[in-house]
């Protein structure tokens, strides 16, 4: 198999093909409405994640992991809303699971050493939203990906 071939058998724009870029410039065109309305899930759930984020360095004091996941998640519903790829779509839910694990393994603690509004913010946006976003997103992926 030549060079250039060796990921031919990924979708054309998939991470480690040389067609995959971080920062699209243009939006994929599609005209079904099982992707537009995907496409609309994720401006959605960027406003989410800003609010999040802004919750990350005045409701938490500036911790690191939320502030890293919530990035990851802008650039994430930024990249899905251009080009709506579905290895990227489903790594996006796969992330919301780990997210939602990983904050499992910190209720603990949070409910113990946290005040009523750290203890809301983080009930919210690990128990709630992305447990919604999970389900929202995995219906409107699975409409348009049928």
């Amino acid at each position: 198999m030549p060079k250039d071939d060796r990921f031919s058998m990924l979708p054309k724009g998939a991470p480690g093909r040389r067609s995959f870029v971080y920062i699209p410039t243009q939006k994929k065109l599609f005209w079904r409405e099982e992707a537009l309305s995907l496409r609309k899930s994720f401006v959605y759930l960027v406003i989410w994640h800003f609010i999040f984020l802004f919750t990350d360095f005045y409701v938490y004091d500036a911790e690191i992991m939320p502030i890293v996941f919530e990035l990851v998640f802008i650039w994430l519903c930024f990249y899905n809303y251009m080009t709506l790829n579905k290895i990227v779509v489903g790594a996006h839910l796969i992330l919301y699971m780990l997210a939602m694990i990983l904050a499992f393994s910190h209720t603990e603690r949070v409910i113990r050493d946290s005040d009523s509004t750290e203890l809301t913010v983080f009930l919210l946006q690990y128990d709630m939203v992305y447990a919604w976003a999970i389900f929202y997103i995995g219906k409107k992926y699975k409409a348009h990906f049928k």
